[in-house]
Formats: structure tokens, sequence, C-alpha cells
């Protein structure tokens, strides 16, 4: 790697948004002129794809997992993807995850009250 792009803007970006340059030297990043950003692997799973949302999934503590039946079969690099965006999304929250076990807890006590009649 030459010394402009290690003080280049997209090198400090990714080092402050990742913490570590490891990713540099895979294809992952691309930031190099010329080289279109169509062709970067995007780690984070995206909330607006239904396929990407469909990948994580909670139990009933409210901690995020990945889907317990996915669509398609997970390979080592959607794994990857699903707890990289759990971490970075801040979905395995305590607080969060207590708000959702209490949600958990709520909807199922009305299944119960239904199950009844």
């Amino acid at each position: 790697m030459n010394d402009v792009f290690k003080y280049s803007n997209c090198y400090n970006i990714i080092i402050f948004l990742f913490g570590f340059s490891e990713f540099l030297s895979s294809p992952l990043f691309f930031c190099e002129p010329g080289i279109a950003i169509t062709q970067e692997s995007p780690m984070f799973l995206d909330p607006s794809n239904e396929d990407d949302a469909a990948l994580i999934g909670f139990n009933s503590l409210g901690q995020p997992e990945p889907c317990r039946e996915p669509a398609v079969d997970l390979n080592h690099w959607d794994k990857l993807r699903i707890e990289f965006s759990i971490e970075h999304y801040g979905l395995n929250d305590r607080e969060l995850c207590e708000q959702r076990k209490a949600l958990w807890v709520a909807i199922s006590a009305m299944f119960d009250e239904y199950a009844k009649f």
C-alpha cells in the first residue's frame, strides 16, 4: 500500500469505522480511482433489503441471532455479515434486548389469552 493512500480520507474513514486495516488488503474496499464502487462487498446487512432483513431474528430473550430457518443456506460470508451487523447496528444492546423480551412476553400472553377462546 502506498503512502499517499495511507494518508487519504478513504483510509482514515476505514480505520475510524472499523478500527483495523486488515480489510484494506482484501477486495472488500476499492479506494483507488477507476474502480467502480459496485464491485465492493458491503459488510452491513441492508435493513431496507427484504432478503438481508430476513437473515436476523430474535429469540425469546430479545437477543439477536441468525435466522433459524433462512430462505437460503447461509455461507461463511453471510454469517460474518450477520455478526458484523448485529454488533455495529447495536442490536445486542442490553436495554434494547430487555425491551424486546418484554414485548415478547406481552405478545405471548395475548396469544395464550386468545387461545382460550
